[in-house]
């Protein structure tokens, strides 16, 4: 059965990318397949969050017709881990 999960704000830098992007990878990790449509238009970074700088069409293409199917910029990323060169947020350092 489908389910569709809804994550907004009426404010931007509050975490919707990053909260969205784990709820992603949790799901896929546990063995569902995951959409996760950001569309922010003008405004979307969760590619930025799967390692992905500059992704090769983006919902942008679709609006602007650039692209004639929105499957055209779907971007398939694996749910394994994201190595990246250093922890997003540095984890505090314990006391003692």
């Amino acid at each position: 059965m489908a389910m569709i999960v809804s994550i907004g704000s009426g404010k931007g830098g509050v975490g919707k990318s990053v909260i969205a992007a784990n709820l992603s990878m949790l799901l896929a990790k546990q063995g569902k397949r995951v959409v996760l449509a950001d569309l922010d238009v003008g405004g979307a970074d969760a590619h930025i969050l799967f390692g992905m700088l500059n992704p090769p069409r983006t919902l942008t293409d679709f609006v602007e017709r650039r692209v004639e199917r929105l499957e055209d910029v779907l971007q398939q990323v694996s749910a394994q881990a994201i190595p990246w060169r250093r922890p997003i947020f540095p984890m505090p350092k314990k006391s003692g």
